[in-house]
């Protein structure tokens, strides 16, 4: 698939809670708006190289996702961390749409949490290793 002229959300291609972030929003998403890609995958070349690190300078996870957005003026706007969660659910046109509220909340509270979260996502997926097959729409709208 072309990645021109679609939005895709860039997540951590090994990491369990990014992976069910991924079924999560693709659920939602029934008018198929978003196209997901592994941060460590082909598509991830359209991204500033800095973008796609999921550890810091000592190694620490950092987490990290991004979203793609293509716009009707025929670019790419991207959005990095929380604001990418919080525009990828506003893009999927379902109920959760309305968590992009959020989005107005002071930077330094809500990327406090996706931080957390972040630091912590291996040891959060520890106590499930399993993750479901991906259905065939999920396949679809999968990039390399």
């Amino acid at each position: 698939m072309d990645t021109q002229n679609v939005n895709i959300l860039f997540l951590d291609g090994e990491c369990l809670v990014c992976r069910r972030s991924a079924y999560f929003v693709h659920r939602l998403d029934h008018s198929k708006n978003i196209h997901f890609s592994a941060l460590q995958g082909e598509a991830a070349n359209m991204l500033p190289p800095e973008w796609c690190q999921l550890t810091d300078a000592n190694g620490a996870p950092t987490g990290s996702v991004v979203l793609a957005e293509y716009t009707d003026n025929g670019e790419y706007k991207y959005w990095r961390g929380t604001n990418a969660m919080l525009r990828s659910l506003f893009l999927t046109k379902s109920i959760m749409s309305l968590f992009w509220v959020f989005y107005y909340m002071p930077a330094f509270l809500k990327d406090a949490l996706y931080r957390q979260v972040a630091k912590n996502r291996y040891r959060l997926s520890a106590a499930n290793k399993n993750c479901p097959l991906p259905t065939q729409s999920f396949k679809d709208a999968m990039l390399p």
